[in-house]
């Protein structure tokens, strides 16, 4: 786990997506890290409920974890990687939904790889032990089932007229005359890579200032 977020920060930070990057400058840093470890759900995790931000989002999240008691270093790493998550949400760069699945994928393979353990415990004598691990295996299943939901909200836009890749942009450029010699300007800006494979607009890139097709990556110019 601990591998895990190091490589996490060494390959995402510093972010070559300039208005991906937090600011901090109306805001203190101390105030933000308190707010992301006692409330997540108002970073980026909170993109994991159908109502931004939703109240009870974090309690729901801690609570979540708490099945996985059963294998300490399993609740452990949920929770260190959810602290953390929300740590870099606030402080570094913000996320959204994708960004969100990944921590509750994470969270989800733990369940599975430490069901053996939680399965003992559902069928121990205590009943209050039992009700303590049913109920945060059912907050994790309310998780996902908003997630379905989401899912399906998404998936009835999908039929509109939006332009969802390049070639839907070139149908669009050609459909209006007035666009014809329109100047493209994308964000971020390697979203018109694609573009001159369709059509001749000229592509502008804001922050390098000029002209071009290729958004530089990692300081390399490509």
């Amino acid at each position: 786990m601990t591998a895990g977020l190091a490589v996490c920060g060494i390959t995402i930070l510093p972010t070559f997506n300039d208005a991906a990057v937090a600011d901090l400058s109306m805001t203190s840093p101390v105030e933000l890290a308190l707010s992301a470890l006692f409330n997540p759900a108002s970073t980026t995790p909170g993109a994991l409920f159908l109502a931004k931000p939703i109240p009870i989002g974090s309690p729901i999240l801690f609570d979540a974890m708490l099945g996985l008691l059963a294998r300490p270093a399993a609740f452990a790493a949920a929770l260190i990687s959810l602290l953390v998550f929300s740590l870099i949400s606030n402080l570094a760069s913000a996320g959204g939904e994708r960004h969100a699945l990944v921590w509750f994928c994470f969270c989800l393979s733990l369940y599975w790889t430490s069901w053996d353990r939680i399965a003992d415990c559902l069928s121990g004598n205590k009943h209050c032990v039992r009700m303590r691990w049913f109920a945060s295996a059912a907050l994790l299943v309310i998780m996902a089932c908003q997630q379905v939901s989401l899912g399906l909200k998404k998936a009835a836009l999908v039929g509109g007229s939006r332009v969802e890749s390049s070639a839907d942009l070139d149908r669009l450029i050609r459909s209006r005359p007035e666009l014809a010699k329109a100047t493209i300007a994308a964000e971020p800006e390697y979203l018109a890579e694609a573009l001159p494979y369709y059509i001749n607009n000229p592509i502008y890139l804001t922050r390098e200032h000029k002209f071009g097709t290729c958004a530089p990556r990692s300081g390399l110019q490509w």
